[in-house]
């Protein structure tokens, strides 16, 4: 069950159901700090250059079927969100020369092993073959 993440009465969006306590899925929440820097050195924005790293959207693994696994609207509208938000942000004037995704592929974490999904393409991490299958369409 998700529930809504708060920071100074600010609502950051929902948090991750996984078993990642730092991974929180916040729809794009990072919009008002994109040239942040502008706000508290009194530099123009387009002075200010941002990289957006490891923008990632966290599912958890329960052993469901991959068609179901496959079905991620979750992720696709995350991702949809963060790049609409980014843009917007730069259309004010912010400077972003990068945006990076996390993860190409479902990846070993340090907590939840292969559990926590965070892949653009699924992994099959049972088969001896390791088949990666697209989640988006």
């Amino acid at each position: 069950m998700s529930k809504e993440t708060m920071k100074d009465d600010l609502k950051l969006g929902l948090e991750a159901t996984a078993t990642v306590d730092y991974l929180k899925v916040t729809r794009p929440f990072f919009l008002p700090f994109l040239g942040v820097t502008k706000i508290e050195k009194r530099l123009p924005l387009s002075l200010v250059i941002d990289i957006i790293i490891e923008q990632g959207y966290v599912t958890l693994d329960r052993g469901q079927p991959v068609e179901e696994i496959l079905q991620d609207e979750g992720r696709v509208q995350y991702i949809k969100d963060s790049l609409y938000y980014t843009l917007q942000a730069m259309r004010n004037g912010a400077v972003v020369r990068g945006f990076l995704i996390w993860s190409y592929i479902d990846s070993f974490e340090w907590e939840g092993d292969y559990a926590n999904r965070l892949g653009l393409n699924y992994a099959n991490h049972t088969s001896s073959d390791l088949q990666m299958v697209s989640r988006l369409p």
